[in-house]
């Protein structure tokens, strides 16, 4: 390799020198690596020798860059899906330390020689049978449908699921992991494990089960304010509160203070806002 004021329009940079660089009929200039093979057209009568170099050298250089870009791509895309998994994982086990403090602190001191904390809580097996089963079925299709508008009427703002964006299959283990242990087992446990159990300890269940969804529904609600104004934010508080309100009763009247199904309806509805969001359904 000379420089280009030798007449030699072979010029390329050191750092790829080890590009094969082919001439034919003095006329054609052809770059090759790792199979990526395009090429430039230079006529030696027609363009100075100099710029020749310069375009040579230029071209080469991108040649390089998008082979290397090439090559580790799917790598890339590998470690972004894998960290993308790894870090539901950490954010689901945080998520459900953070809401579970409360309830174990307060199971603790209470109840902690009367009964064990999974069953306090509600983590027990489902009774009610077909009934349960049955109702389970109709609130997961409510819940899908109200979700499907709500997600529709804030398809322009980020969400919980806007991390899987045209992800596609690929999301699919992430989806998982967040629809059914990043926000449905925490808030399961906080709202109809634990505040509608105490609650209705000391109010009754009708009070009981009308405050835990007034406050989830108002959890969900509040978030969306500032960013969709007040009428959706309000219809977004509506739906969720009514969907809660369901699924307590379910749990509490159904299915024997399990909440169980409630984390199943809840786990669904989050797998179909994450499917959405990574196929851009909606």
């Amino acid at each position: 390799m000379v420089n280009a004021h030798t007449g030699n329009p072979h010029i390329v940079p050191e750092d790829m020198q080890d590009v094969p660089v082919k001439e034919t009929d003095g006329c054609v200039v052809k770059v090759e690596r790792d199979g990526f093979k395009p090429f430039l057209l230079l006529r030696k009568k027609e363009v100075p020798d100099i710029l020749a170099g310069k375009l040579l050298q230029a071209f080469a250089h991108i040649v390089q860059k998008t082979a290397i870009a090439q090559r580790f791509c799917s790598i890339g895309s590998w470690r972004c899906l894998m960290n993308l998994f790894i870090g539901k994982i950490v954010s689901s086990i945080l998520q459900i330390i953070l809401f579970v403090i409360v309830p174990f602190i307060w199971w603790f001191v209470t109840a902690r020689n009367h009964q064990k904390f999974s069953q306090w809580i509600g983590l027990k097996k489902i009774d009610g049978g077909k009934r349960t089963f049955v109702s389970i079925i109709i609130v997961s299709i409510s819940f899908l449908v109200l979700g499907g508008l709500t997600l529709y009427g804030i398809r322009d703002i980020d969400t919980a699921t806007s991390e899987f964006a045209s992800l596609g299959v690929d999301a699919i283990p992430a989806i998982v992991i967040y629809a059914a242990f990043n926000t449905a087992f925490p808030e399961e446990i906080l709202f109809r494990g634990f505040l509608l159990k105490r609650v209705a300890n000391k109010f009754g269940f009708n009070i009981a089960n009308l405050t835990q969804a007034l406050l989830f529904g108002l959890l969900h609600g509040v978030m969306f304010f500032s960013l969709v104004g007040a009428i959706k934010a309000i219809l977004i508080l509506f739906f969720t509160s009514v969907i809660a309100w369901l699924m307590g009763y379910i749990n509490e009247k159904i299915s024997n203070g399990s909440i169980i199904p409630s984390w199943i309806i809840h786990t669904i509805s989050n797998l179909f806002s994450g499917i959405c969001a990574a196929f851009s359904i909606i």
